[in-house]
C-alpha cells in the first residue's frame, strides 16, 4: 500500500469512527466555535498526581460548558483519547503518536485547542493554560499562569481558564469578598469551613512563573 493510499484510508477511517462514536461533533452550528482541550499533549510533572490532573481538566471543561456555551462547543476530551486508543490498539496503518494526533485534530476541526503545563512546588501547584488557534497554524490565541495550593485548585482553574476563553477577563483574587459573592469557591467555603487557604502568586504571560521550569 503506497504512502498516499495509507494517509487516505486512515484519513477515512477516523472520519467513520468520528461519525459512529461520536457524531455531535459534526453538527457543528454556526455561531458557535468549536473548542478542545489536549488531555493527551497535556504537559504534567512527575511530581503531580493523577487526582490533580483530573480535577484540573474536569473543571476546566466545566467552566467552558457552563460558562461560554453560548459561544463554544466543547468536545470533551475522551473524545480525542478514545479516536487515539482505538487507533492504537488496532495499530492502524502504523501510526505513531505524532502523526495520529494531527490526524485525529484535523477531523475534529476544532478553531481552538486548550494546552495545559501543571507543575509542583512544594505544597503548591504551577498551572499553565494556552488557547490555541487551530484556524491560524496553531498561533497562541492567549496564555495565562497561576499558582495556588490544592484547596483552591477549582476555584483558581475556573478563573485561569476564563482569562483565557474571554478577552479582558481578570482572574479574581479570593481574599475580595465583593468578588465571591455568587461564586462556586463562596458555597464551598460556606459549606466547608477552611476551604482554600491561598498564597497566591501570579503573573501574565509577558512574564510567567514557568519561564524557571
Amino acid at each position: 500500500m503506497s504512502y498516499i493510499t495509507k494517509d487516505l484510508t486512515m484519513k477515512l477511517y477516523i472520519k467513520f469512527t468520528i461519525i459512529l462514536l461520536f457524531p455531535f461533533i459534526l453538527k457543528s452550528e454556526e455561531y458557535r466555535k468549536k473548542v478542545f482541550f489536549d488531555r493527551i499533549a497535556m504537559d504534567i510533572g512527575k511530581s503531580v498526581p493523577e487526582e490533580i490532573v483530573t480535577r484540573v481538566v474536569s473543571e476546566i471543561g466545566e467552566t467552558i460548558v457552563q460558562t461560554y456555551s453560548n459561544e463554544y462547543q466543547y468536545i470533551d476530551e475522551s473524545v480525542q483519547q478514545s479516536l487515539y486508543k482505538k487507533l492504537k490498539e488496532q495499530q492502524m496503518f502504523g501510526c505513531n503518536t505524532e502523526a495520529c494526533m494531527k490526524m485525529i485534530e484535523d477531523n475534529i476541526d476544532a478553531d481552538f485547542k486548550i494546552t495545559a503545563k501543571l507543575r509542583k512546588r512544594g505544597d503548591k501547584y504551577l498551572l499553565l493554560l494556552k488557547k490555541i488557534d487551530q484556524k491560524k497554524y496553531g498561533e497562541v490565541a492567549s496564555q495565562q499562569d497561576i499558582e495556588f495550593t490544592p484547596g483552591m485548585l477549582e476555584y483558581f482553574t475556573h478563573e485561569l481558564t476564563r482569562a483565557i476563553m474571554q478577552k479582558g477577563y481578570k482572574i479574581k483574587n479570593p481574599n475580595d469578598p465583593s468578588k465571591l459573592l455568587f461564586s462556586n469557591y463562596f458555597w464551598k467555603s460556606v459549606l466547608f469551613p477552611g476551604f482554600g487557604q491561598i498564597d497566591l502568586k501570579r503573573q501574565d504571560s509577558r512574564g510567567t512563573i514557568f519561564s524557571y521550569l
